[in-house]
């Protein structure tokens, strides 16, 4: 034992002769290389619609017809943006699981008991989370929540986003609208809580939207549109609302396909 002493003593004056480095630039650039190399991964495109993208027809029909994708450039903070959204997701769907006087509705029981039959369950999470395929229109979407109160059922949608946007938020955006409208047709609901979280303070709003039959008619419409402009082998004209076109998987086909110059130099 006393051998096992000296040692130690001994090593930790080796060690304290020693200037501690400072390592933490190294330590940064390794931290953010493991992110970035732990994200990457092959893209493979479904040619699904996906609810998030029906704000733009010619979109949808580039991943109709298996349009190469260009993904956009990851960064560590995009990454972790990620991250820390689908944290917030976790945490809020636990705390609405639990809630007293709202029932936590399972997913895949309420297609079985509503008769659903076109919807395919792909996978479910443990916080309820349900990933499903709305065989009908070749649709795939994840539903956050579904809540039952006093007998009437309500679709849980769930964002984040910086705190400024939040503070000047009034109302649900259009595009998570339309979104949830899209849920709400495959599902058979008739409107959506919305939950709007801040990433900095996480401070919250929520809002209801009723979705009625025009709204639900509107996806139909949009996927009627699409296929035609797919059985055509026409490109839709590009949308006037630009605003997304930045973060677009196809932005360089778009641009390809733009039918005039003032097109193209604005996507």
């Amino acid at each position: 034992m006393s051998f096992k002493r000296v040692g130690i003593a001994g090593m930790q004056d080796f060690w304290n002769s020693k200037e501690l480095p400072d390592v933490s630039e190294e330590f940064q650039k390794s931290l953010v290389e493991q992110v970035l190399s732990s994200e990457r991964k092959k893209t493979v495109a479904s040619r699904s619609y996906n609810p998030s993208g029906f704000g733009c027809l010619r979109a949808l029909y580039y991943k109709r017809t298996g349009e190469p994708i260009t993904p956009r450039k990851e960064t560590y903070s995009s990454i972790r943006i990620k991250q820390c959204g689908t944290s917030s997701h976790e945490a809020l769907q636990n705390y609405l699981s639990q809630m007293p006087g709202w029932n936590w509705v399972n997913i895949a029981d309420y297609i079985s008991q509503n008769g659903l039959s076109y919807l395919q369950v792909l996978s479910v999470k443990d916080n309820g989370e349900t990933l499903l395929r709305d065989t009908r229109y070749d649709i795939v979407f994840c539903v956050d929540g579904l809540v039952n109160r006093n007998g009437f059922y309500y679709l849980i949608e769930i964002k984040t986003e910086t705190d400024e946007k939040l503070f000047q938020r009034k109302a649900p955006e259009e595009e998570h609208i339309k979104q949830a409208s899209c849920y709400a047709m495959s599902l058979g609901l008739r409107g959506c809580l919305f939950i709007y979280e801040g990433r900095n303070y996480c401070s919250t709003k929520c809002y209801f939207m009723p979705i009625n039959a025009e709204m639900k008619g509107q996806v139909t419409d949009t996927i009627i549109t699409v296929e035609k402009y797919v059985q055509e082998g026409v490109v839709p004209p590009v949308q006037e609302d630009k605003k997304n076109c930045i973060y677009c998987n196809y932005v360089n086909s778009c641009r390809r396909d733009c039918s005039n110059e003032l097109d193209s130099k604005t996507i």
